[in-house]
């Protein structure tokens, strides 16, 4: 990426980063077309930047908000295989195994969170933990 005839100093992560802005307002508008187009663009990043956790995330979010756990699943876990730091990511995998009823594999993973997660993640995962 270039910007005022000058490269920009890691291009990817910028845009990768930004692109981020407009897949939030395409999800937020919630019509067929927005949703058709977040879908779409997130699958194609996937596949143009298969390292990169962020449109994996985004996928899942989408399958979670429509209630399909089970796909949900499937890109939350490949964003963790892609980022397993990423501590966001691991506390969806646990909220989604709690839609799925499976409260030791929830466990496990908040767990991860309470250990690898900032002080406000640390204290949501160990909210969800007292439950359990």
């Amino acid at each position: 990426l270039w910007s005022d005839n000058e490269a920009i100093e890691d291009g990817k992560d910028f845009f990768l980063g930004n692109i981020q802005d407009y897949y939030r307002t395409w999800l937020q508008a919630g019509t067929d077309d927005s949703e058709t187009a977040f879908l779409s663009c997130n699958l194609r990043q996937i596949r143009e930047f298969p390292d990169n956790a962020y449109a994996c995330n985004n996928v899942a979010v989408f399958y979670a908000s429509k209630d399909d756990f089970p796909k949900a699943l499937e890109y939350f876990l490949q964003a963790a295989e892609r980022n397993p730091e990423d501590c966001i990511v691991i506390i969806n995998i646990g909220l989604v195994y709690l839609k799925l009823d499976d409260k030791a594999k929830a466990k496990e993973q908040f767990e991860t969170a309470v250990r690898i997660g900032n002080e406000q993640e640390r204290e949501y995962a160990r909210k969800i933990l007292d439950t359990l």
